[in-house]
């Protein structure tokens, strides 16, 4: 368990608000529970042991207050392995973290529940054009590279879910790599000459 901050707003979130008291109760503690990317083991006895060590509960009880959680846009939830975890969707934007560590635990794979939780934390809105982003489908998972700090391709279950951002599909497509020609390539074009084959190089499009 570690220690987190918990904010007011959280108390004025319509979706923590809507879920029962055990099933709030339950996500605070995941809160403290969760490592620095917001990654928690999704299992009632470890869910019992963190929230509810000196209450009269059963598992059932337990799982059915993880399932209240799971109905929300605060956890989403994911198998690997054969063990089932819970992303905190929000969990960075809310703590401040000197020096996070990389997740040690398994990270999700880039499904649609995965697509609609990133849009959920971003408000559905593109880091690139600012824009709205209606649907999941009109979407690529990007993350910003360690050394250019230029967004690229994400890659599912290697990129930190805090690293990953949805952009539209037209905004990530200009991030492909395009082939040119060489100034040596386009004399003999400009004066009616059969050019020889073009050797392109990769560039990125401003």
């Amino acid at each position: 368990m570690r220690i987190r901050t918990i904010k007011p707003e959280m108390w004025e979130s319509r979706s923590f608000g809507r879920v029962s008291a055990h099933a709030r109760l339950l996500f605070l503690a995941c809160i403290s529970a969760a490592d620095d990317e917001g990654l928690v083991p999704w299992d009632a006895h470890f869910a019992k042991s963190k929230a509810f060590a000196y209450d009269d509960v059963s598992i059932e009880q337990v799982h059915e207050w993880m399932r209240e959680l799971a109905d929300t846009d605060l956890v989403h939830v994911y198998s690997a392995h054969g063990d089932e975890y819970a992303w905190l969707v929000k969990f960075r934007k809310h703590q401040r973290i000197d020096r996070p560590s990389p997740s040690k635990r398994p990270l999700p794979e880039f499904d649609d529940g995965f697509i609609q939780a990133v849009l959920s934390r971003d408000d559905h809105v593109c880091p690139k054009c600012q824009t709205r982003i209606a649907e999941p489908g009109h979407s690529q998972l990007h993350t910003k590279d360690a050394k250019s700090k230029e967004l690229r391709i994400a890659q599912s279950r290697v990129d930190q879910p805090s690293h990953v951002v949805a952009v539209h599909d037209t905004c990530g497509s200009k991030n492909r790599p395009q082939a040119v020609t060489t100034a040596d390539e386009q004399l003999p074009m400009a004066v009616g000459e059969q050019a020889p084959a073009p050797r392109s190089r990769a560039v990125r499009t401003p």
